[in-house]
């Protein structure tokens, strides 16, 4: 029985005493969120103007005066947008909230305040989006992004 015992006292010594020291730890993500979800393509679907009040950017009457919006992050920083965005390629980094979009000279920084799988929200500037129905009063605004299934 002492044996057993005695076993059982020095195996979390053995188990320490294993540990390599010569493997690298997997550099943490510097992004608030699961830098993992964000990668792949997302359609902007809505824009929350204040509290109760969302424009449908996926109405038809809409996509007449505001072209469907799209961004993609890819794994290896890559960025490519279409639509109220800007349209072209360029590349992100993503901390703490934000993420920073870089498209030849233009820049743009989105505080992303939600991302799970299929849904995100950024914050930005309203006059970012140039949409002739939100207010001159409103200065920020939410957009909903749905990311797309790749087909």
């Amino acid at each position: 029985m002492k044996k057993i015992l005695f076993a059982l006292a020095i195996m979390p010594l053995l188990v320490m005493g294993c540990s390599s020291d010569d493997v690298d730890e997997l550099p943490k993500s510097e992004f608030d969120h699961d830098i993992e979800l964000l990668y792949g393509q997302w359609r902007a679907t809505a824009v929350e103007i204040m509290e109760g009040v969302k424009i449908d950017l996926t109405d038809e009457e809409v996509e007449k005066e505001v072209p469907p919006t799209y961004v993609t992050f890819e794994k290896n920083g890559a960025f490519s947008s279409e639509g109220v965005l800007g349209n072209g390629k360029g590349t992100y980094t993503a901390k703490g909230k934000k993420i920073t979009t870089v498209m030849g000279d233009e820049e743009l920084i989105l505080d992303m305040t939600s991302l799970k799988a299929a849904e995100a929200k950024i914050v930005l500037n309203a006059k970012t989006l140039g949409l002739p129905s939100i207010p001159e009063e409103i200065k920020d605004v939410t957009v909903v992004l749905t990311k797309q299934v790749k087909k």
